[in-house]
């Protein structure tokens, strides 16, 4: 079974959902997985905890538009990462005001 990374709305005005599914965390140490958005230069802007004690994964962040320190960040383009011992799932989103 392959995960998915989804990202709505895209684009988003003020928050966007990351939905993550369908990927077994009895494959991966869930210290090790990592979901993280990135700007065009590839500079970290935040990150999210995925902990779960269930075997299998689907779980949902909301992303206010605000990075690690909790300013807004401009509008643009980011990627958001997802990454575990075995995948690595990217995908675009763009931020509008």
């Amino acid at each position: 079974r392959n995960p998915k990374l989804v990202v709505f709305p895209n684009p988003c005005t003020t928050v966007v959902s990351v939905v993550v599914r369908g990927f077994s965390l009895a494959e991966s140490d869930p210290k090790r997985v990592a979901l993280r958005i990135y700007d065009l230069s590839g500079r970290l802007i935040k990150s999210f905890t995925l902990a779960t004690n269930h075997s299998s994964l689907t779980s949902a962040v909301i992303w206010d538009g605000k990075d690690n320190s909790g300013k807004q960040v401009s509008n643009g383009i980011y990627f958001c990462r997802l990454k575990t011992e075995n995948h690595t799932l990217t995908t675009k989103l763009t931020l509008i005001k």
